[in-house]
């Protein structure tokens, strides 16, 4: 079977059909997604025949403004036929993937490579975490379909990956050539993207050095420093091949003594801890919903979500005293926040640490004349100041 066969097949389209229908059930009711689940008995034999014939040419995107972000929008059926063509190529490319990139389905995601690094940090003294400047944008056209050209023969299944990178994105009636990078939130993308670093891949593997890699954020940990900079040589190398740049905000080249951030969490000789940027984030957060005139039950529900996603898939999680800090000072005049269900725990200004053990989780809000101070993520355990450094130049 040719693998446009496999694209236009009842069973990719009816996957892709389906996680449309989940993805946008919350969209405006002028979305056009609305027009092809009305229809869709009309248009899915249309479609299906459109790509077996080869005739199938993607739209533009649409750049809007959602929730004072910008964002390029692909059509209903260009987005379905991407997530169709996501199924496919996934099963031909998982194989020639590293088993160190997390971020694909079925791959452990981004608590598991947390949990990689978690297990293996204290068998080794040095470490180089990084990631790549503007991944997605920068992403080269020629050199990433040169890349799935090797793995794919199908010239129709060729010829919808090139409508997907050389695309056009119509922004207030201006229309814009897309000559590098790909698409965020697109669900091909996540795969283009583990591929495209699959250079480096290769090359930590036949280094035979310890690597985890979540889409463009990486960690590289060493025994040595000859082995650690052999692999940061290494590194440099096929980012110039790859035609991208590390981010130099983003790069810790240290002693695992000192702590680093990864994905959000802090790994230090004190344990595993909230970076302190992932709180600095989610207190960005919180004051955006209270600008916004959001309810204090919707303010409280983020904030039980955040933590429970910084609890979930670790096995324990310290939270830094500085980053207790930074939650205390943060200023939010005018809100009133109600937490109906925490610990009969009370905390007074302007100091707000508490050391001990403190079960279960418990989310702590305190309303001030003028300012709030949100004391958030109690967690098992005591909290040593200088168990878990913090250096500006790493947080990421």
């Amino acid at each position: 079977m040719l693998l446009i066969e496999q694209v236009a097949s009842y069973e990719a389209i009816d996957r892709a059909f389906e996680w449309l229908c989940e993805k946008r059930k919350d969209y405006h009711y002028n979305n056009d997604v609305w027009q092809l689940r009305r229809w869709w008995h009309e248009k899915k034999p249309k479609l299906m025949a459109q790509l077996l014939a080869g005739n199938f040419r993607f739209g533009e995107q649409r750049r809007v403004l959602s929730r004072g972000e910008v964002k390029e929008i692909w059509s209903a059926q260009d987005a379905l036929v991407l997530k169709a063509l996501a199924i496919v190529l996934q099963e031909v490319l998982q194989p020639h993937l590293s088993p160190r990139c997390f971020h694909l389905a079925g791959t452990g995601g981004l608590k598991g490579a947390v949990r990689e690094v978690e297990a293996h940090v204290h068998e080794f003294e040095f470490v180089f975490r990084t990631d790549v400047k503007g991944y997605y944008a920068n992403i080269d056209h020629d050199i990433l379909f040169s890349m799935v050209a090797e793995y794919v023969r199908d010239p129709v299944v060729l010829d919808l990956v090139g409508q997907y990178l050389r695309r056009f994105v119509s922004d207030g009636g201006i229309y814009v050539d897309i000559q590098r990078g790909i698409s965020l939130g697109c669900p091909l993308s996540p795969l283009m993207g583990a591929l495209y670093l699959k250079p480096l891949d290769d090359r930590m593997a036949a280094m035979g050095c310890f690597y985890v890699r979540y889409i463009d954020d990486w960690v590289v940990l060493a025994a040595t420093r000859w082995a650690l900079r052999r692999a940061i040589k290494a590194t440099n190398m096929v980012m110039g091949e790859l035609k991208v740049e590390k981010h130099p905000d983003k790069t810790f080249i240290g002693r695992v003594g000192r702590g680093f951030d990864f994905l959000g969490y802090r790994f230090a000789p004190g344990g595993l801890a909230v970076a302190l940027v992932t709180v600095e984030r989610f207190l960005e957060r919180v004051s955006r919903l209270y600008e916004q005139n959001a309810t204090a039950s919707r303010i409280e529900e983020y904030a039980r979500r955040w933590l429970i996603w910084v609890r979930s898939g670790v096995q324990r999680v310290e939270l830094l005293e500085e980053v207790e800090g930074a939650i205390a000072q943060l200023p939010i005049t005018g809100m009133e926040l109600y937490c109906t269900s925490c610990l009969p725990v009370i905390c007074h200004p302007p100091s707000l640490f508490l050391h001990g053990n403190i079960s279960p989780l418990a989310l702590f809000p305190h309303y001030f004349r003028t300012r709030f101070y949100l004391l958030s993520a109690f967690f098992r355990g005591k909290w040593s100041k200088s168990s878990f450094p913090v250096s500006s130049r790493d947080h990421g």
